[in-house]
């Protein structure tokens, strides 16, 4: 009995000796768990970044885990990686609220968080970007999902531009061009767009960058340049020398196309106009996932033949406008209402009172929200539209 007590004691005395000596390195030892049941990537921990937790594997191959995929991380790191797991908590709630569709609720994190990852290159700056560029489209604030959209740019430098997002979201971005189909260069004279017109430029690039930033200086001041011509702050084409190699990326020749054709003088825009009609007729069209190049090249021939003083031009101007309601409504409804209603001004402007009226009835009962209905020349025209039925329901009851 007594050699078995001994036994038991000895066994002990070893336990906790083992314990004692063993608690300071398991206690450095990282555990990281990640969201819905995710793997960790095998291998050591290398870095701690915004972007995310670097790993690295025996073969020297490092893969970044972003910060919202990350549940918990424990052991040496976890001081270091508290203020960045906060990010990811703040990250991981906006982007799952947008991926069930409350918009409305992921907008104000997304808000919070856009601050501190503007500029950096990572997925998870992308991540960010691309949330804040989503809430604010989804509520048709076109001018202001311009920045974050420049900013998803930057942080995917120069592409594949694929979504984020996890989940069944359609891609917000053309994965080719890294051009947004609901987020066309294409401007009407109001408030915001003023502000736009107005505001500081956002990318700034110089020759010791590489392409991302410089692809999207070229984006935004194309982009500038055709609301501060809406807005009547300058004229004539951008002050802007593309190269060969600049023209060459079919993002950036796509928009310089139909900016052009709208500012340009008139052999500029003939010339534009032609850039359009090809991108049309090319192959990508037949494609479902690039049926908005085909709307938005119809909308930039559309527009730039109502700057024509014949009146041929501007009636095909309009044929080619009224393709964007007639094909592209609820595909392209931002996009749809503008040509709908510049169509509507271009007819009665040609003095096709019955025809201008038929659009405008349409742009009133289909686009009832839309930002063109409060332009200056349209309202007058729903105004008129309202009396006249208003006088005519009148007539009836009498």
């Amino acid at each position: 009995m007594s050699l078995r007590w001994f036994a038991s004691f000895v066994c002990l005395v070893m336990c906790v000796a083992y314990a004692q000596d063993a608690t300071p390195d398991d206690a450095a030892v990282p555990e990281v768990q990640l969201w819905s049941g995710r793997e960790v990537p095998d291998g050591e921990i290398l870095d701690l970044d915004y972007g995310g937790i670097v790993f690295e594997d025996p073969f020297g191959v490092q893969r970044t885990v972003r910060w919202d995929f990350v549940r918990s991380l424990t052991g040496a790191h976890a001081e270091e990686a508290e203020p960045f797991l906060r990010l990811g908590r703040l990250a991981w709630r906006a982007r799952t609220r947008l991926e069930r569709g409350d918009a409305v609720t992921a907008e104000p994190i997304f808000e919070e968080l856009y601050p501190v990852y503007e500029g950096l290159s990572s997925d998870m700056a992308s991540m960010v970007a691309e949330g804040l560029m989503r809430c604010r489209l989804r509520r048709s604030a076109q001018t202001a999902a311009i920045r974050p959209w420049l900013a998803y740019l930057v942080s995917a430098q120069a592409g594949p531009y694929q979504s984020r997002m996890v989940g069944a979201l359609r891609p917000a971005c053309d994965q080719e061009t890294g051009l947004v189909p609901s987020l066309a260069p294409v401007w009407m004279k109001t408030p915001a767009v003023e502000v736009f017109a107005r505001s500081e430029p956002i990318v700034v690039w110089d020759q010791s960058q590489d392409i991302g930033p410089k692809r999207a200086e070229i984006l935004e001041r194309l982009y500038r340049h055709a609301a501060r011509f809406e807005c009547g702050l300058t004229i004539g084409s951008p002050d802007l020398s593309l190269t060969k190699t600049d023209l060459a990326d079919d993002g950036v020749r796509l928009v310089h196309a139909i900016v052009l054709a709208r500012v340009g003088d008139a052999e500029q825009r003939q010339a534009a106009r032609s850039t359009l009609e090809s991108e049309m007729a090319g192959t990508r069209r037949e494609s479902a996932d690039h049926a908005w190049i085909e709307a938005w090249c119809r909308l930039g021939i559309g527009r730039s033949l109502l700057r024509e003083s014949d009146r041929e031009s501007q009636r095909r101007g309009v044929i080619q406008l009224l393709h964007l309601p007639a094909r592209f409504g609820k595909s392209q409804p931002y996009l749809a209402g503008i040509a709908l209603a510049e169509s509507a001004l271009a007819l009665d402007a040609l003095g096709d009172a019955a025809g201008a009226n038929s659009l405008f009835t349409e742009l009133r009962d289909a686009y009832s929200t839309h930002a063109a209905t409060n332009l200056d020349a349209v309202r007058s025209h729903l105004n008129s539209l309202q009396a006249t039925s208003i006088r005519t329901t009148r007539t009836i009851e009498r």
